[in-house]
């Protein structure tokens, strides 16, 4: 049986970006999101929040709560260290802390489940890996690129696609706007800090990555780290038992199978045509 990850509606492009920090720029960066219909992921240190709004180059909790919070809901929230260490430089302890206060602090700030993560300075080890697991972490993105709109494969050493300031990035866009895969979706996630587009004055890489994504936006979903994550883990779950297919997850999944399109409720059973 062929059978091949679709994203909501059917579509089979999903779009993502994962920005790093808690430096100001993120509320522009933030906005110019919104404008396009932009879903993503900022990765924060809780240990960064200053007490006031006149305190340097990080931003307040309220402030962050304003930026990437509306009435719509958040932005995903994810993990990056309390305080942004080399998380492989320290003892277990010190790491378990890094990682699980930065969960519970950022909780507490929005209102939200956090758990997903980005590796400060994109380093690990094994055992970093490992007490992430133990902190209920399900995904962390590393500072690897794959260059291409493959799925991940290893969700604790998380690749992008590319960092906004790769050359070959306007190339890449192209392909995926104009492109239409027949077998695997295509996955593009482009990652980077916001603060960098003030130090290489190229606020327009990101408005002219944000507009041609947007403008084919009947192709692609736009999704978080994490509702990506679900929907492929979720897909991943289906149960095969000759020409049936059961969804025994809690999330819908779409798909094709034999060149049908199949939208599987929660719970649902569908009968497949054909071998």
């Amino acid at each position: 049986m062929e059978l091949y990850l679709r994203f909501e509606n059917f579509k089979a492009k999903t779009f993502t970006v994962s920005y790093d920090d808690n430096r100001h720029p993120v509320i522009p960066f933030s906005k110019l999101m919104k404008k396009y219909g932009i879903r993503g992921t900022f990765n924060l240190n809780s240990g960064y929040f200053p007490p006031r709004r006149d305190a340097g180059e990080f931003f307040t909790k309220e402030q962050a709560r304003q930026a990437l919070c509306d009435e719509s809901g958040c932005f995903e929230i994810a993990v990056h260290g309390v305080t942004h260490p080399f998380l492989e430089k320290l003892e277990p302890a010190d790491v378990e802390y890094e990682i699980a206060e930065d969960i519970r602090a950022l909780e507490e700030v929005f209102g939200v489940r956090v758990r997903g993560m980005a590796y400060p300075y994109g380093t690990y080890s094994e055992q970093v890996i490992e007490i992430a697991k133990k902190c209920g972490i399900l995904y962390s993105r590393t500072c690897d690129a794959t260059h291409d709109f493959s799925l991940p494969k290893d969700w604790l050493r998380l690749p992008s696609t590319c960092h906004h300031n790769y050359d070959g990035l306007p190339a890449l866009t192209e392909r995926f706007v104009k492109e239409t895969p027949v077998g695997d979706p295509f996955h593009f996630y482009v990652w980077g800090h916001a603060n960098e587009f003030d130090y290489h004055n190229n606020w327009y890489v990101a408005e002219d990555l944000f507009k041609a994504i947007s403008d084919a936006k009947d192709q692609v979903w736009m999704a978080t780290n994490m509702e990506i994550y679900e929907a492929v883990k979720a897909f991943e779950a289906l149960e095969i038992n000759r020409n049936e297919i059961t969804n025994p997850t809690d999330k819908t999944v779409w798909f094709v199978a034999n060149g049908e399109n199949i939208k599987l409720m929660p719970g649902e059973k569908a009968v497949v045509k054909g071998e």
